[in-house]
């Protein structure tokens, strides 16, 4: 059994060093979506990516050509990005 005082940090990977990578938010547009194999193609300002992860797949049903996304943004803003789908934009 582990101590309570035991150091558990270890178990999520190894820790970010300096600089850590900024996170963005960002909105994007759906052009192409397969919600049996989560396939994509999704415009982020003027860039088309396409195969982003989708971190909610519970919203695949909901996305189709046109639909506004939330997109995370991870990496600097002059350097790699990745990006991923966070959920569908719904307007009341």
């Amino acid at each position: 059994m582990t101590s309570p005082d035991a150091d558990l940090t270890t178990l999520f990977g190894a820790p970010v060093t300096p600089p850590s990578q900024s996170v963005r938010y960002r909105q994007g547009s759906i052009v192409t979506f397969n919600p049996s194999t989560f396939q994509n193609t999704v415009s982020v300002g003027n860039a088309t990516h396409e195969n982003l992860p989708l971190l909610v797949s519970a919203e695949a049903p909901n996305l189709s050509p046109g639909v506004s996304v939330a997109i995370l943004a991870i990496g600097e803003e002059t350097g790699a990005k990745t990006y991923a789908i966070i959920g569908r934009i719904r307007r009341a």
